[in-house]
């Protein structure tokens, strides 16, 4: 409830300061707000060390921090040309990049968790 309460909030300030794009990036910043308390929260409930903890959430958001740091770095602040070959260079070419860097990263750094995800995928349950 109150995860829903402040994406809602955090959204409408956003907006309100920003438009859309303010809207987007108060929302995502509520999002990593919500999953480090949530983390620390969870910690404590379980009964991790702050080492653990620490080494758990690096190996968690490493690959991630890796991808969207140059992706911010190097996204357009806003996209006004539609055209074909502005979205193919200046959108889905940094987006694709980003995408292989995330996957090679989290097969560096969680390559069990990843070999257990190729092992459950083909097993899916076909609806």
């Amino acid at each position: 409830m109150f995860d829903s309460i402040t994406v809602i909030a955090f959204a409408g300030l956003g907006a309100h300061l920003g438009g859309l794009e303010g809207a987007v990036y108060a929302v995502a910043v509520q999002r990593i707000l919500s999953g480090i308390v949530t983390y620390v929260v969870a910690r404590r409930k379980i009964g991790i060390s702050w080492d653990q903890f620490v080494k758990l959430w690096a190996r968690c958001f490493g690959p991630y921090l890796l991808t969207m740091i140059p992706l911010l770095v190097v996204a357009p602040v806003s996209v006004t040309d539609l055209s074909d070959i502005h979205i193919l260079s200046n959108v889905l070419l940094p987006t694709s990049g980003a995408l292989v860097v995330y996957v090679v990263a989290n097969w560096v750094i969680n390559r069990d968790l990843m070999r257990a995800m190729i092992l459950i995928l083909p097993r899916r349950k076909q609806i």
